[in-house]
């Protein structure tokens, strides 16, 4: 079984045919692309066809769904955008190419911190991190927190993830992704010891990583982190993007 469409935060992709209730013509279609690279969160969706929500909860990856959506089930300012006229009924046949995580879903592991932040979370898996009142460790740490049983992020493709980012020295969160939509991540464009901490992990785990500046941004900084900071990143990996097209 895949991963089903449960919240509407959740990145998916879809193709979708919508017919005109009244005609049975198309009114409008997605690509097919069999590249998969138009990957959007549920909620753009629901934005323009609200019907949508009901009728894809639970919905996993390689089903087709027809929905019937009545006139109140569309977005009337996006009716005329999709080939509709406002009031109009219409019919969705929706194929479900693929569904990402909403948050790491892993089984919990045990760690032994030995000085290491440590994590809570909020139920929409939102961490919290803790970090201890002691100097920086000098070395790379990963931890695995939940040990999830998807595919492995070998660097290839690009792996979607929510992350949060924290400075040591301040415990400041300097950046996240958790107040919008997960990021997708080439390993080779971003810092080593982030792309160390996902590289051979498994989809639906969730990481915790102390990053030494000589494995970050190094004694130059970078925007909101200072030269020499130390960086402390929780992970949730949520799925394998597709390659991209070549």
């Amino acid at each position: 079984e895949g991963t089903p469409i449960i919240t509407t935060d959740q990145m998916v992709i879809l193709d979708m045919v919508v017919l005109n209730g009244q005609t049975g013509e198309p009114a409008v279609a997605t690509s097919y692309d069999v590249t998969l690279e138009n990957v959007f969160s549920m909620s753009r969706w629901i934005d323009t066809l609200p019907g949508l929500e009901d009728s894809l909860h639970c919905a996993q990856e390689g089903d087709r769904v027809v929905v019937a959506l009545p006139a109140d089930a569309i977005n009337p300012a996006a009716a005329t955008q999709i080939g509709l006229e406002e009031g109009s009924s219409a019919v969705a046949v929706v194929d479900v190419r693929k569904v990402y995580l909403p948050k790491a879903d892993g089984a919990d592991q045990f760690t032994d911190s030995n000085g290491l932040p440590s994590v809570v979370r909020a139920p929409n898996g939102r961490p919290g991190v803790i970090i201890p009142d002691a100097p920086a460790p000098t070395e790379l740490s990963i931890q695995t927190i939940k040990k999830g049983d998807g595919e492995v992020v070998t660097g290839e493709q690009p792996v979607r993830a929510h992350y949060t980012g924290l400075l040591w020295d301040t415990r400041e969160v300097f950046d996240t992704s958790w107040d919008g939509d997960p990021v997708s991540f080439d390993l080779t464009a971003v810092v080593p010891g982030f792309a160390a901490a996902l590289e051979g992990q498994t989809v639906g785990s969730q990481v915790l990583v102390v990053v030494p500046p000589d494995q970050g941004y190094g004694d130059a900084g970078q925007g909101a982190i200072p030269g020499g900071a130390t960086l402390v990143f929780v992970i949730d990996i949520l799925g394998i993007d597709p390659e991209p097209a070549s």
